[in-house]
Order: C-alpha cells, then structure tokens, then sequence
C-alpha cells in the first residue's frame, strides 16, 4: 500500500482495490499513533481477529463478545479493521462515489459485487461510519466518525451487518430473532421488535437454561440447524423489567428509542457466565407475543406464519438486497415445527411450557 503515497491522490482513487487499499493505509497511520491491539474471537467455529488502533470503540466492543473471545492465533480466518475518527485523528479519503450511489442501507453497488461489499451510515449528511468487506482477501475495515456518537443499536450490536456479510460466504444467515436451550432441547424465537423474544430467552436463562442471543444469532440450514452466538448483550423494555425483576436483575445501561421509551441494557455473558453458549441446536420456532392479564400458553403456527415473523426485520436490518437470505430462512421454518407462544403473566411457567414442544437435543 506504500505505492499510494503518504496522503494518496484522493480523487483518483476511483477503483473498489485501490480504495480499500487506502483506507487499511489510514488505519496503518493511526496505530502510529495508538498501537494495535488485538481481540481474538471464535464465532461459529471461525478465528476472527478484531484490531483497533484506539481505544474507545474497544471498550464499548469487547463486552459484546465477552463470552466468545479465544485466544491469540497465528492465522485469522477474518481480520476487521477499526478505528474512530475523533480519537485517532485519522480520517478515511473522500468517497470517490456520488451520494446518489448510495442506495439502501447505505450500500455502494458500483463498489460491490463480486469482490467487495461498501456499506455507508449517513447522519446529518455525514458519514458516521464507513466499512467494506473484502471477500476475497477475507479481510474488513470499520471506519467511524466518533464512537461516543454512534446509535445504541451499533454500541449494543456492533457489526452486525458486517459479521452477517462475512457468515453469508460461510453458508450462514444472520437472523434477527433470538435462541435458547432447555434442558438441552434449544428452540429459535422470532419476531419483530416488541413481540417478546428477549423477555423469552431471559424467563429461559432465570430458569437454568441458556441461548446463544436474544436478537441476533447466526443458523445453519440442514435438517438440524444449528444457531451460533453473536451477541452477549440483550435488551429489555425498562417497564417489562419493573414488572418482572428477576429477567434482567442487574442491567449495565439503558437506552432511548425516538418515542423516549427506554429499554435496559445488560452483558448477560459476563453477568450470566454459564447462560450465554457458543453454538445451540435448533429444534422448533417459537413466536411469542404479550398476553397482559392472561396465563401463557403455547399452540402450532405454520410456517408461512413463522417466516412473516421472521424474514421482514431480518431482511429490513440486515441487507434488502440479499437474495439468498428469504430462501434459507424460508427453507429453515418448513424444516422446523413452529409454534405460537402467548406469553401471560407467569412468565416463570415459559421453560415448563416450551419444554413439553420439543424433543431432548444435545447443546454443545
């Protein structure tokens, strides 16, 4: 990357290689600055090699991935590149595309397929953060403008939708829905925000069991999927949690939607050491819904039912434009057997109730 020179000619930086390129030369200059370091992590049996140059994005990553971290390897099979602007002082070069180019999600399709994948957070005009996933040198950079300002969905979730893109050419699918195991069978629970899925996965935690995510997790296709942990980080509305303490006992933070309803934070991984697994067997798709007032209850669904409660937000939060993603999530729920969980009041029967569905599954 030297060839490009110390600063590069910004504005003939038009090739998709060329501008990767000088955006790896920028992080190199900032660890001039702030010395690497490393976080190595296993996800879905997968060495991934985080390198900050830095120290602010750091501290708000590293709890997420708190239960998936390994130890140093000679060899990654991803390396992600990361830096902050305000800290560092480093900033990216220009975009040598038009705004226009900018499509949904903010993806960049003159600086994509096949080899690339350019995504663009816009705030206020401005780019918030830049990143670009280079599928063939199995490598990425995360640029952002200033980590204190990032939304909570990126602090909580930090590169979600660049992990996805990664486990897509692993034969993965991101979903967003969350997955838990009682005694030792594990279930997927679907829906859109609001619908109960994290209130599930922590009534099954309070309970004994485990999960991989409440959120987002990663699934395998096949006649036994397999769900892979992201996340160690859940989240639960802050009126729930005053109904029912003992989901989210000790939270770490709360955050505000647009509405100024606030949902409580917590590292279950570091809070719940045993709860949080790094990959879980599948066996059913539950959907769960509030039912204020009454006892919960479980009931069959059908699968196009699960995969409206599924596919939408996946594909909304995720990538739009990923083909592929409806077509393994619609092969995943009519694999499965799916089910209609009304969550009632006694939230503490959930693990009993779900526990009757499915088959015992070794979670390993």
């Amino acid at each position: 990357m030297a060839e490009y020179g110390p600063w590069l000619a910004q504005r003939l930086i038009v090739e998709p290689v060329a501008f990767f390129d000088a955006c790896c030369h920028a992080f190199s200059r900032a660890t001039h600055k702030f010395p690497a370091e490393d976080l190595w992590l296993q996800i879905a049996n997968k060495v991934i090699r985080l390198r900050f140059a830095g120290h602010g994005l750091r501290a708000f990553i590293e709890p997420c991935f708190y239960h998936l971290r390994s130890t140093p390897d000679a060899v990654a099979e991803f390396t992600i590149l990361i830096w902050d602007h305000e800290e560092t002082g480093e900033p990216i070069p220009p975009r040598p595309w038009q705004p226009e180019a900018e499509g949904v999600l903010g993806r960049v399709a003159e600086f994509g397929a096949p080899r690339f994948i350019t995504m663009v957070d816009l705030g206020k005009a401005r780019e918030t953060q830049v990143w670009m996933f280079d599928r063939e040198r199995h490598c990425a950079f995360l640029w952002v403008r200033s980590a204190i300002r990032l939304a909570s969905w990126d602090r909580i979730h930090p590169l979600r939708r660049l992990i996805d893109a990664w486990a897509n050419i692993q034969g993965l699918q991101m979903v967003h829905a969350g997955a838990a195991s009682i005694s030792g069978g594990g279930v997927l629970i679907v829906g859109p925000s609001g619908s109960g899925k994290s209130t599930t996965v922590l009534a099954i935690l309070s309970s004994g069991g485990c999960a991989t995510g409440d959120d987002y997790v990663l699934v395998s296709s096949g006649q036994q999927p397999v769900t892979y942990s992201v996340f160690g980080s859940m989240r639960l509305w802050e009126d729930h949690s005053a109904r029912f303490p003992f989901l989210m006992p000790h939270p770490d933070g709360a955050t505000r939607d647009e509405s100024g309803l606030a949902k409580l934070t917590s590292y279950v991984s570091m809070r719940r050491p045993g709860g949080m697994v790094a990959r879980l067997s599948v066996s059913a798709i539950v959907m769960p819904q509030p039912a204020p007032g009454r006892r919960t209850r479980i009931q069959r669904e059908s699968g196009g039912r699960a995969l409206f409660a599924l596919a939408p937000n996946t594909l909304k939060q995720l990538d739009p434009q990923n083909a592929s993603a409806f077509a393994r999530m619609a092969a995943l729920c009519r694999t499965l057997p799916c089910w209609s969980l009304e969550l009632g009041d006694d939230l503490h029967n959930v693990t009993s109730i779900i526990d009757k569905i499915i088959p015992g599954v070794d979670a390993r």
